[in-house]
């Protein structure tokens, strides 16, 4: 599982992500309909936000290099495609 100390050097890079086996159903539906088939999303922040859904824990806030959306992903949600 990912961490916030995993994420935290790649802010301000464009990275590929992937919902983890345990991912919400809300974390699954945005990664694809926004982390493009070949850009990928770019890493804003990472921060602990308390939203009704994420709730307190570790996210990472992505900006959608395809399309106009951006929004925090939990952490424990996500995982980096290599």
């Amino acid at each position: 599982m990912a961490t916030a100390q995993d994420f935290q050097p790649l802010v301000g890079q464009t990275v590929r992500i992937r919902a983890s086996k345990s991912a919400s159903s809300r974390t699954k539906n945005r990664i694809r309909e926004h982390n493009g088939s070949t850009t990928g999303l770019a890493a804003v922040r990472v921060a602990s936000i308390d939203t009704p859904s994420i709730k307190g824990r570790d996210a990472v806030l992505f900006d959608s290099i395809d399309t106009e959306w951006w929004g925090w992903l939990p952490v424990e949600e996500i995982e980096l495609v290599p």
